[in-house]
Order: structure tokens, then sequence, then C-alpha cells
């Protein structure tokens, strides 16, 4: 297994050491591949793909040799071993925690054409967080899911902050509109097992944005 993530402006570089001070305690000698103010190889400036850098982390750490894939976001506590997560990634191909919200208010009408669908069959899906991603690339479902991924920030699918500021994107949420997609479109779903994901106590990883 490999963790990875990045960080960018002096807030979030200060989140990512105190990342890194945490999973050497919690996850020992697991590597831990991260940029800071800098982008991964092949990704886009922030400002044209919006979070488009994640597959770009992912792809990195798959050019290094690695199969399992942890991406975090800088902002997280790990309290725990991520290797928790190993027994549940078979049947889902990716982990990515399902969000409370339908995808149905954060979609942009561009990507609805792209997979030839109207608003309509997104009424019964959710879309997911992407502070937390588990790949396993020893899964031919994860492959499928990660290219498709990929492919889609490639064509400029996630969005550019030009778009939201003018286009207002219908909510478009980036990365995360992208990868519930890549689950439903593939035959997965969002992850909703026991996450142990932002628990108030007990949590394996808990979000602590400005903390």
């Amino acid at each position: 297994m490999i963790i990875c993530s990045l960080a960018f402006g002096e807030k979030y570089v200060w989140r990512l050491g105190r990342l890194k001070e945490m999973l050497a305690t919690t996850n020992p000698g697991v590597p831990f591949m991260h940029w800071i103010d800098t982008m991964p190889p092949g990704a886009q400036s922030f400002n044209d793909s919006m979070y488009g850098f994640k597959p770009h982390c992912i792809q990195a750490c798959l050019d290094a040799g690695h199969k399992q894939i942890v991406f975090i976001d800088c902002t997280c506590v790990v309290h725990g071993d991520l290797s928790y997560y190993q027994q549940f990634v078979e049947e889902y191909g990716v982990l990515a925690v399902q969000d409370d919200n339908k995808l149905t208010g954060f979609c942009s009408n561009k990507v609805l054409k792209y997979i030839g669908q109207k608003r309509e069959f997104l009424h019964d899906k959710h879309l997911v967080g992407g502070s937390f991603y588990y790949f396993d690339f020893n899964n031919d479902l994860c492959r499928r899911i990660f290219d498709w991924w990929m492919t889609t920030e490639r064509l400029g699918l996630y969005g550019s902050q030009r778009e939201q500021a003018s286009e207002g994107l219908q909510g478009h949420r980036s990365d995360e509109t992208m990868m519930a997609l890549a689950l439903y479109l593939n035959g997965s779903k969002p992850y909703t097992k026991d996450t142990r994901y932002n628990w108030a106590e007990g949590g394996l990883i808990n979000k602590a944005h400005f903390k």
C-alpha cells in the first residue's frame, strides 16, 4: 500500500505536515507520496481542472509500481491502520464514501451530455466525498473505474474555475461528481459500509479542515 496527498498554500501545507507526522505513527512503514505547491506529472493547473490533480496523483503511484493506493486529503487526520479498508475494496473496486447529497444537484449539463443521460438519471444516485479514495489495481473493476475517471479529467469534465464563475456548472463537484459517475457507470456504487470515516469518536479518518 502507498498513501498520497497534495497541498498548496500555507494553510494546507501545514496540514499536510500534520498528516505526514500522523501517518508515520498510525501507518508506519507505508510509503507516503506527496506534492507541495506543485502538481503531479500530467496534471493541469488547479484553475484549469478543479481537483483534477487527484487521478494524476494516483497515476504517479501506479507508475512507481504500487497497486493498492490511498488518496487522503491533506486536511484529514488518520487515527489507525488504513489497511482496515482492504476487506471491502474487492466488492467496490474503489472505495469512495457516499455523501448524503443526491447527484442530481451536482452534475453539469456538459457531463450529462457526455454520458448521454437526462438529469432524471441522477435522482437515485449519490455524490461521494473526495477526501478519501482507496484503490486496489489488482481488481479489474478498479482499473475500469479509474480509467473512466482519468479520461474525463483529461477531457476537461471536472470543470475549470472560469466555468464555475461564468456558468455555475449546476453545482458540479469536479472529482467527486466524476468519481460517483465512474462508480455507477461501471457497475459499482459509493461506499456505505462501516466506514469509520469522520465519526465524532472512534473514527479511523477524521476531516479537520481548519483545525
